[in-house]
């Protein structure tokens, strides 16, 4: 499915951005990278605002994008689960363990390899759902 630039430009002209985009656009586009290089500059303009919503927006959404499935590590502060399990991240899919494996191993989907097992960032996952229009 294609997505339509104009679903997401309100008819005054601003732009409607979906928080897991805005996670995205924070985390591996480069805009946490060029708030910082601008800080002092941008400093209570509406570019600084734009941008501080932007990381609230995602932020938000990361934190409820994939549900607590487990008992692995956790980030401080959280009760949700840092990483998950092939299987963890099957049932959330609903495919076979197999299947997530094969993703990985096509680079479809990041993971970690600790000795014979592979983890999942859940951030990595919910961010690999948001821009995926089918399953793994």
């Amino acid at each position: 499915m294609h997505r339509h630039p104009e679903l997401y430009i309100t008819p005054s002209g601003d732009v409607l951005v979906p928080p897991e985009i805005a996670r995205i656009l924070w985390r591996q586009a480069g805009v946490e990278a060029f708030r910082d290089r601008t800080r002092d500059s941008i400093s209570g303009t509406e570019l600084a605002a734009v941008l501080e919503a932007l990381r609230q927006s995602g932020e938000r959404w990361a934190s409820r994008a994939v549900p607590n499935s487990g008992t692995n590590s956790t980030e401080p502060g959280t009760s949700m689960p840092q990483s998950l399990s092939t299987t963890e991240v099957a049932n959330h899919l609903g495919i076979t363990p197999r299947a997530v494996t094969k993703a990985i191993h096509a680079g479809r989907l990041p993971a970690t390899r600790t000795g014979r097992r592979w983890t999942i960032d859940r951030e990595d996952l919910a961010l690999h759902q948001a821009t995926r229009t089918e399953h793994i």
